[in-house]
């Protein structure tokens, strides 16, 4: 039975005029998704804010010292090593085995070198010695060979085991020193901080062993992309720099190296010169350095004296007007400046001062104004408030009290000092009523987002500050853009000096990006709120120039949007392109079902709908989740990272992506097809010894009996990598085609010579075989794309004479690559097939499958997509075949259809004309000349 192109009958068929416009206005809703997906896209990847780190440079020759380990833990671990880093003469003491220092273990992370330990340690080193401190730090790196762990799980294992083995080493190398340490601190580089967080529950790992451990850049609670289930497995068991710092940046990143050493040397014990035991007192100094510090390179427990007394002798100023600037150019005396408190009063109950300029750190006092000296109302002492001071940018701190609180304590006044200086210092105050500098608004939805909103028309004058609460900001893909516009002409080059964005629910405070001269800043939330209870709203304060007035509106910044998203979901693309291929095999089994042709993989994706899929898979998560079985979108919703209109969004801004592969295949197939083919002659005929001729007939051999490639390609995934025989499988597959291709061609030059018109079945039926066979061809290269990490693991290790522990790709390669054998020997599609439109609604349901437990665990994808070759090879061996058809008689005879499966392979393609090619008619009689 041949296949046929048959025209749509009844009232299955669509009129033309609607359906070209349904495809149109999909088309073009689809392609401005998809130009919003890759303008976030390249703004992630790109529009990042300057990286304004300096360099640490090393004071002396740097010396990566190794280490010699057990006997049992080299031959266990003969790629990975332990090294001490030495600079200058203090090298060859640790060369001789003099360990007297603090133990610093730092663990690279994805790719990374030992050697990037080099910053903090150089840094610690010099620390010591121009300080002539009683204790030094000795820094431990290890040397995991530079492995990929976010894209390979068993190594992280691997690694896990390593560091925690490398501790209790280092700890005995100090057998011999006067203070024995019994700890070591750990710091551990983007996935290195995972190694290390899993080191640190290991139960040969205690936490007086590793007392602090410091991550950089660590992908904490979800790993960035599963690829395999190692992955997914080690994280389930693994229970602030003003600057941004791009990630490997982030270890030589000066102005974050500093505040890392200078914390560890404040949590070392006086009196043991070791690690302090006390962890509260780890956290406020590493709080201190890293978000609060305002002046001083030290950590002390009683920073700001409790009490402040006062020089009589200065001069004192009274400030009478609640907005006020000070400015002291060259002052020789100290100075107070003293704000009277009005208690009752409704717009004396909040105050903010803003210093530029001024380094003193007890700068900012309480007092009661009771004593008289030189007919001058003074105070002789106060309550220092310096600790509630925080840092702006620059030069510049600030600080907000609450002037009901104060009054109610007993004072009268509010104190600023200003020491005696020769430069120039200002002093800004900002007295006003509650609620004065401060609205509720609530972001809005979506669609309202895109028009400017007013929030405040004019900011009051001489306003320091204004606080915007953020109602409604806490969802991961949200964001707006705020713009402060000067209400004035004289303004317009003055500057906002800061905004600052506070996420209660996740304590943290964030300076935003400003995108001068507009004033411009961008809000967002990294950190999702928990599901299991209340929390406060996000809220900006933006900190003002007190000689300004601004008018602040807000507006979605759409850009923005799918930037988040991209952020947050992009790793689920390559599962939404898995679906659309999913449901396209699906459209092409039951039009084959129905019509008895297979559509080409253009007009079968171009039908795709998200109806298709979507509310399966949401009745499907609902099912599953009163069965108490987790799937990815059950996953995504506890992490508050569900985003109702994603599917939606992704599966029509990925199709033009999928359109596009396909359409690059196409080319590939037109314009190098011939190329590879000729390469691949010109490999067998050079590995065989022989000339053109014996390529050929190798190749004629492959075609026949492709069975034997791929028990070699399954042989190959034992002994390499299963990605590299699953790429190898494509690269035939490739050629196939372009065969298939190439055989299609000349059967419509033959069915236009007068006469012929016979052969246009065989063409249509060679169209179908194409067709079928160029979506299988795409669904092949895709899991070879997304087992990809697992070859690139393999390739580093080969380079070190070592092979994989654990191969993730071995058992999708084995099963893809029995699918194939069985696949490139039968003519499929076979249109006299039974249960097309069966198999249609199986591989149908495959793709909800993919969304539902592929969309976090990608890895999953390959299984899936396996699964569906293993059912099309099924169907075609088991599936009976129609009732032969007067009009089949004559393209197949009855002795044919009765052969056995294995000996049905096509005989045409070698009668010694072209023995190498492929071709896709099995109908072709004796006298046929072969393709």
């Amino acid at each position: 039975m041949c296949c046929s192109l048959a025209p749509c009958r009844g009232s299955t068929c669509t009129g033309p005029g609607s359906l070209a416009m349904a495809v149109g206005v999909k088309l073009v809703l689809s392609g401005l998704l998809c130009a919003l997906l890759l303008g976030g896209g390249y703004d992630y990847l790109f529009n990042l804010e300057v990286n304004k780190c300096r360099m640490t440079y090393m004071y002396e020759y740097p010396h990566f010292i190794p280490l010699r380990l057990p006997t049992e833990v080299r031959k266990k671990f003969p790629h990975y090593s332990l090294i001490v880093y030495g600079e200058g003469n203090y090298s060859e003491t640790l060369k001789k085995g003099k360990f007297s220092g603090i133990p610093v273990l730092f663990i690279p992370g994805n790719g990374g070198s030992h050697k990037q330990v080099r910053s903090l340690a150089s840094v610690a080193y010099r620390k010591a010695m121009d300080h002539n401190t009683k204790f030094h730090f000795n820094f431990f790196a290890v040397n995991i060979n530079e492995e990929l762990g976010a894209l390979y799980g068993p190594v992280l294992e691997r690694q896990t085991e390593f560091v925690t083995l490398s501790i209790q080493h280092i700890l005995k190398l100090y057998e011999d020193s006067p203070r024995k340490p019994k700890s070591v601190v750990l710091i551990g580089h983007s996935m290195g901080g995972m190694v290390a967080r899993a080191a640190h529950v290991t139960k040969n790992i205690s936490a007086s062993t590793a007392p602090l451990i410091i991550t950089q850049a660590t992908p904490h609670t979800r790993p960035v992309i599963v690829t395999d289930p190692s992955i997914e497995d080690f994280y389930e068991k693994i229970p602030s720099c003003w600057l941004t710092a791009d990630h490997l940046a982030i270890v030589w990143c000066h102005q974050l190296v500093m505040p890392i050493m200078r914390s560890l040397f404040d949590i070392v014990d006086s009196k043991t010169l070791q690690i302090t035991t006390d962890r509260q007192r780890i956290i406020n100094v590493f709080d201190y350095h890293l978000s609060k510090r305002i002046t001083g390179k030290r950590y002390k427990g009683t920073w700001h004296s409790p009490t402040i007394e006062f020089d009589i002798e200065a001069d004192w100023k009274e400030i009478l007007r609640r907005q006020h600037t000070h400015t002291a150019q060259e002052n020789p005396r100290p100075m107070y400046l003293m704000i009277p408190l009005h208690p009752g009063h409704h717009l004396y109950q909040k105050a903010m001062i803003v210093a530029t300029n001024l380094d003193k750190k007890d700068w900012v006092m309480a007092c009661q104004a009771n004593h008289v000296h030189k007919n001058t109302r003074m105070c002789l002492n106060g309550e220092n408030l310096s600790h509630m001071t925080r840092r702006l940018l620059g030069k510049v701190k600030a600080v907000e009290l609450d002037l009901t609180t104060l009054s109610n304590a007993g004072h009268s006044h509010v104190i600023v000092y200003l020491p005696p200086t020769d430069e120039k210092v200002e002093v800004s105050v900002d007295v006003h009523g509650e609620g004065g500098r401060q609205k509720d608004f609530e972001v809005p939805a979506f669609i309202k987002s895109f028009t400017q909103t007013l929030i405040v028309d004019t900011t009051p004058q001489r306003a320091l500050s204004y606080n915007v609460s953020l109602q409604g900001l806490h969802e991961p893909w949200q964001s707006f853009k705020f713009t402060l516009r000067p209400r004035s002409a004289s303004c317009v080059n003055h500057s906002v000096i800061q905004a600052k964005i506070f996420v209660p629910w996740a304590q943290k405070e964030s300076v935003l990006q400003n995108s001068d001269p507009v004033k411009s800043f961008y809000a967002e939330v990294d950190v999702l709120p928990p599901a299991d209870r209340n929390f406060s709203s996000a809220s900006i304060q933006f900190v003002l120039d007190p000689d300004c007035s601004y008018s602040i509106v807000v507006q979605g910044n759409l850009l923005g949007i799918f930037r988040r998203i991209v952020s947050q979901f992009g790793q689920q693309v390559p599962t939404y392109i898995a679906v659309h291929l999913l449901l396209t095999l699906a459209r092409q089994l039951q039009t084959l079902g129905d019509e008895g042709y297979c559509p080409t993989l253009f007009s079968a994706m171009l039908t795709l709908t998200p109806l298709a899929v979507i509310p399966f898979v949401k009745v499907m998560n609902m099912v599953l989740k009163n069965m108490d079985v987790y799937d990815d979108f059950s996953i995504m919703e506890e992490s508050g990272q569900q985003l109702a209109v994603l599917p939606i969004l992704f599966f029509l801004g990925t199709l033009p992506l999928s359109l596009a592969l396909g359409g690059l295949a196409w080319g590939f197939i037109l314009f190098f097809g011939n190329s590879a083919h000729f390469v691949v002659t010109k490999v067998l005929g050079r590995s065989l010894g022989g000339g053109d001729m014996i390529a050929d007939l190798a190749m004629s051999g492959l075609s026949r009996v492709p069975v034997l490639l791929g028990v070699a390609l399954i042989s190959l995934a034992y002994s390499t990598c299963g990605t590299l025989a699953l790429c190898l499988a494509g690269f035939f597959y490739f050629i196939k085609v372009f065969k298939l291709y190439e055989d299609f061609i000349e059967k419509i030059v033959v069915g236009l010579i007068p006469g012929t018109s016979e052969n246009r079945s065989k063409t249509d039926k060679a169209l179908s075989q194409l067709n079928f066979h160029m979506t299988l061809m795409m669904m092949i290269f895709l899991v070879s794309a997304l087992n990809a990490p697992a070859f690139i693991v393999w390739g580093r290790l080969l380079s070190h004479n070592l092979q994989l522990v654990q191969d993730p790709s071995l058992y999708v390669a084995v099963t893809v690559l029995i699918g194939l054998c069985f696949l490139w020997q039968k003519k499929v599609p076979q249109c006299d097939k039974r249960f097309y439109k069966q198999l249609g609604y199986l591989v149908h349901s495959l793709a909800v499958l993919t969304l539902l437990y592929g969309s976090v665990n990608l890895y999953r994808v390959s299984y899936i997509l396996s699964a569906a070759v293993i059912l099309v090879v099924v169907h075609q061996l088991v599936a009976p075949r129609k009732p032969p058809q007067r009009e089949s008689q004559e393209d197949e005879s009855p002795s044919e259809r009765s052969r056995p499966f294995m000996a049905q392979v096509d005989e045409s393609e070698s009668d010694g004309t072209n023995s190498g090619s492929i071709t896709s008619d099995n109908d072709s009689g004796p006298n046929q000349r072969i393709i």
